[in-house]
């Protein structure tokens, strides 16, 4: 790459490794045959970025990587295993194809760029990047891209993909060792073939070592395009509770690592796995002569006390802070039971173990060796150097004192360090949430094309989150029998978070998008049925359709529409009660609609007074 490690500056963004990848150069300063120039450390873009081809509205693929230097814009993209990201791929891996450039889309709206005219060539100094096109014939001839070596050289054809999804699905209903393998045949159907190979789990063998040393990191540059230089490890806490996962999976350990050290300009260590029958989840490695019995693992794991196995299973399904395992028995139970019996969300299991966990991390990395240790001042010094924004700080102080307090109940502690600590201020008084006017919240409806079923899911799902305020999460969750009648009105049942039923009379216009996409689904007989499901080869395929695939789905409809806003799932239910309050809707009523607590809630999303405040502004005349 021309530039070097300290004048490049790079964003990333998690990416399906499997997915077929190129990489490339996408911006130079080089004046293209458009008579235009784009400054690279002007450029601004949020991962992922959509990728294209020709421009073409239809999404082909995403731009995960990007990294920006004085001369040049360095992209990595992955290629999607659909129809659309197959057909360009075939092109792209051609011999001889012109199909090896990249062209690039900027934001057009308010504050997206900066230009300067001169001598006829527009010099952008500052833009925001939509989109990145492969093409034929870029007008900059320096940007060019080829296949990205370190990632997969096969795409992964559609049909494949689909008897992969069905594989999968039987391993979660039946188990890997009581089902049949589906594979495509040469004319694309599906056939039956047992397995030939699988080695099956045996109760005990002591025939081999299965203590093996593996390269758990090295110097080299991973597939993020990072490097973690092996002198740069600290191993102290690790050492403390060194469970090994499997996948990552914090439910599922399969033992334990042991020789931890740097030697040779790697991380390496030894895995010792635990022994059969003493787990629900066992790993077992078999010399390549030996072949295994077929059994099936008995649900009684003979040879292991009932009680022993159930405090082996919960303290390693979650890794604990090294200061917690120190504490004894009693400290982690109780650890673990604040997280398993007094929170009931899981995103907020999830954000609450990340916060206490960095909190003891950093205790470690001062020193603090016991929980007698962790004083108020300690607690303040760490939200004082907190780097994340206010509400995130807020939220790990949050964290911290409800466990601290749990723990005092529990007699683990005398006293709460982090009651007294007091977070940040932060007050909201406007949301951040995108919002778009009438005009552009019907000119992308209207730019949706009713003709297939993909259309008339997408128009129907953006209806009911914008006609009933309703959250993504509300809306993908709904089955067909929570859009029904009552009396003559039809209206829409949402799931909302935290457990909550919320019924919203259906407007008219998203009950004539939902009747619209359930007649060409045909999906009135199954009520059961997710009501927004994934659609394959122009058929629903009766799965439910994940809030991941929805944000595509409006950022693609957003820019097929020539919209510049910034536009988010979240963006709908903001439009919707900005379009109802315009109307002279009353507050509390759109706060019942949008299901909120607090008017101040809804308050938040409301945008009527920003033209009015323009107007007044406007009136300064000097």
């Amino acid at each position: 790459m021309p530039f070097t490690k300290n004048d490049r500056r790079i964003v990333t963004c998690s990416y399906d490794k499997s997915l077929c990848m190129i990489e490339g150069v996408a911006v130079t300063a080089r004046i293209n045959s458009n008579k235009q120039s784009f400054n690279p450390l002007g450029c601004e873009l949020s991962l992922p970025v959509p990728l294209l081809f020709q421009h073409d509205p239809v999404l082909i693929g995403e731009v995960v990587y990007a990294c920006k230097s004085e001369t040049e814009v360095f992209i990595r993209a992955t290629i999607f295993p659909d129809e659309a990201g197959y057909a360009a791929w075939q092109l792209i891996k051609v011999e001889g194809t012109e199909l090896t450039g990249l062209s690039i889309g900027i934001g057009y709206g308010r504050n997206q760029f900066h230009i300067i005219e001169k001598d006829g060539v527009d010099y952008f100094t500052k833009f925001r990047l939509s989109e990145v096109s492969v093409c034929f014939e870029p007008g900059n001839r320096d940007c060019r891209f080829k296949i990205y070596p370190g990632g997969a050289q096969k795409m992964v054809h559609p049909s494949k993909t689909k008897a992969l999804e069905t594989i999968a699905r039987l391993d979660r209903k039946y188990g890997p060792t009581n089902r049949q393998k589906l594979v495509p045949n040469r004319q694309g159907g599906i056939v039956h073939k047992r397995y030939d190979n699988v080695i099956h789990k045996k109760l005990a063998s002591d025939k081999t070592n299965t203590d093996l040393d593996f390269v758990l990191s090295d110097s080299s540059v991973d597939r993020y395009g990072d490097i973690i230089l092996s002198t740069g490890w600290i191993l102290d806490n690790f050492k403390r509770n060194p469970v090994a996962l499997f996948a990552h999976r914090g439910d599922f350990p399969v033992g334990q690592w042991k020789n931890l050290r740097v030697s040779d300009g790697a991380l390496r260590g030894t895995l010792q796995l635990a022994p059969l029958g003493t787990s629900e989840r066992d790993l077992e490695i078999l010399p390549a002569s030996e072949s295994a019995d077929v059994a099936e693992f008995p649900s009684g794991h003979p040879g292991a006390q009932s009680n022993q196995l159930i405090v082996r299973k919960e303290a390693r399904s979650v890794p604990l802070p090294a200061l917690i395992s120190d504490a004894g028995d009693q400290a982690r139970w109780r650890f673990i039971e604040f997280f398993t019996a007094t929170i009931r969300n899981r995103h907020t299991r999830r954000a609450y173990y990340n916060a206490v966990t960095q909190f003891f991390d950093w205790l470690g990395l001062g020193g603090v060796s016991s929980l007698a240790q962790i004083t108020p001042t300690l607690v303040g010094a760490y939200i004082e150097q907190h780097p994340g924004e206010p509400p995130t700080v807020k939220q790990h102080l949050a964290a911290i004192r409800m466990l601290f307090d749990w723990l005092v109940v529990g007699q683990i502690v005398q006293t709460n360090p982090a009651a007294a600590v007091r977070g940040p201020k932060y007050v909201v008084k406007r949301g951040k949430t995108p919002v778009l006017t009438p005009d552009q919240a019907r000119q992308l409806l209207d730019s949706i094309d009713a003709g297939e079923l993909i259309g008339l899911r997408d128009r129907a799902l953006i209806g009911v989150m914008v006609y009933s305020f309703a959250r993504v999460g509300a809306v993908t969750s709904m089955r067909v029998e929570d859009y029904f009648q009552s009396g003559k009105k039809w209206r829409f049942r949402l799931h909302e978070k935290g457990g909550k039923l919320h019924e919203v009379p259906a407007h008219h216009t998203a009950e004539e998008y939902i009747d619209a996409y359930i007649d060409a689904a045909g999906l009135w007989d199954e009520k059961k049925a997710p009501l927004f499901q994934s659609i394959r080869h122009g058929k629903a395929t009766g799965n439910k359709l994940a809030q991941a695939d929805v944000y595509r789905m409006i950022r693609r409809r957003a820019l097929a529409a020539g919209l510049s806003v910034d536009v988010c799932c979240h963006t709908w239910r903001a439009t919707g009660i900005t379009a109802y309050l315009l109307n002279g809707g009353a507050l509390e009523t759109a706060q019942a609609i949008a299901n909120h607590e607090s008017p101040r809630t809804t308050k938040l999303y409301d945008r009527t007074g920003d033209e009015i405040t323009l107007d007044e502004v406007e009136r300064i005349r000097i």
